[in-house]
């Protein structure tokens, strides 16, 4: 469906980050080094997890909006737009567990193991497929969302037990602590989303301004409060933004 489309293309990002991780992976396992592997990966999840629970919630929240923007013209209509705003928020599950995934299939890949990821989603398309057909026949749409989202639950979890087993542990402990530090700038993010929505909504006068305004606020918002709340992910960003910004002609006098 064109939801679909547009919501998968977030993960576009997770791609990114995943392909860049194939070369590093490939040097530390020729160096027999895996504990820099699961460093890498471990450094690589943290900064998906950052960019993700943002957008998993903006998606969970602005699921309305986002949909009658994009989609509520012609015969598309105000009912349709509520059906499709509930697949959007499950869509929104589907990017954390998608991630994830992207930063544990490469590794196998480093290691000319393309069988186990295949056989893997072999599996996960079978359970898809059954799942599918039940949870459509009691709730529609949403029920077909609900088994991709738990698909790409049941690809994440099997893909890090492999990975566990075969590289060395992740670091949960780490990675819920890291997830903890997320949550004032994600409380910070619902809280614009939930309440500046209709603020905005009732000053701008205005469905895409609106929705830009959440976007905009709450992006900044977010990263503003994570920045403070001493995330190392949202310091690395900015530093990284700051450095590719070209410097004023007299500083280099």
């Amino acid at each position: 469906s064109p939801v679909s489309a547009r919501m998968r293309s977030l993960i576009l990002i997770a791609i990114s980050l995943g392909a860049a991780l194939l070369p590093r992976y490939s040097e530390y396992l020729s160096k027999n080094q895996n504990h820099l592997l699961v460093d890498e990966a471990r450094s690589a999840l943290r900064m998906l997890l950052f960019l993700s629970i943002p957008s998993a919630i903006g998606m969970y929240f602005l699921a309305v909006p986002l949909t009658d923007v994009l989609f509520r013209r012609g015969s598309f209509t105000v009912d349709d737009t509520l059906k499709t705003a509930i697949v959007v928020q499950v869509y929104g599950a589907l990017l954390l567990f998608s991630s994830i995934s992207k930063v544990t299939v490469p590794a196998f890949y480093a290691m000319k193991d393309t069988r186990l990821p295949a056989l893997v989603a072999c599996v996960v398309l079978a359970v898809h497929i059954v799942l599918g057909q039940q949870l459509v026949n009691y709730y529609g749409l949403t029920g077909l969302a609900c088994a991709t989202a738990i698909s790409g639950f049941l690809n994440m979890f099997i893909l890090q037990v492999f990975f566990h087993f075969r590289f060395g542990k992740l670091g949960n402990r780490e990675l819920w602590i890291s997830v903890f530090r997320m949550l004032p700038a994600s409380v910070a993010l619902w809280a614009i989303c939930a309440f500046g929505h209709p603020w905005f909504s009732e000053v701008l006068q205005s469905r895409v301004a609106t929705l830009g305004a959440d976007v905009c606020l709450g992006a900044g918002g977010y990263f503003l409060v994570s920045y403070y709340s001493g995330s190392i992910e949202s310091e690395k960003l900015l530093g990284r933004f700051f450095r590719r910004l070209p410097k004023p002609f007299f500083f280099g006098r």
